[in-house]
């Protein structure tokens, strides 16, 4: 679904945030994501306009839709689902990489509302689950790849 991707970072996509964050452009957009763009890229507003017309659409044509999507959508559409200001979406907390967050609607209306749950990952990741690279437990395959 093209409208829930993430964010266009333009001309940084791809980039090390190391090689932005110096720059003029990158502080602006840090201080304000929702109304400044990146170079070449899109703001939080247009994201957001995207997102919820995207989700709108996919409600009113299905009862039940699962959507697999980033975290800067997921924290606009939120945002606006909770009732928050989504000029601070980036403050929202527990919108991990991994996080579910579960919407369900009934007459086109929400009806339970579940944001950035994260009970399907192993209890030792569920307190910081974007870190688990650093300190996930050895798996089978990985010690079959490295012998």
């Amino acid at each position: 679904m093209e409208g829930l991707r993430g964010l266009d970072f333009g001309v940084w996509e791809g980039r090390s945030i190391r090689k932005i964050e110096p720059s003029e452009a990158y502080r602006k957009w840090a201080a304000n994501p929702f109304l400044v763009a990146p170079p070449g890229g899109e703001t939080g507003v247009e994201l957001l306009h995207r997102a919820f017309a995207a989700l709108c659409e996919t409600l009113c044509l299905h009862r039940r839709i699962a959507v697999i999507t980033h975290k800067t959508p997921t924290r606009l559409l939120s945002a606006v689902l909770q009732g928050a200001n989504p000029l601070h979406y980036r403050k929202l907390s527990g919108y991990h990489v991994t996080s579910v967050t579960y919407l369900a609607t009934r007459d086109g209306r929400p009806e339970r509302y579940v944001p950035a749950n994260v009970d399907h990952l192993p209890v030792a990741w569920r307190a910081a689950p974007d870190e688990t690279e650093k300190t996930a437990p050895q798996t089978k395959a990985r010690e079959n790849r490295h012998g």
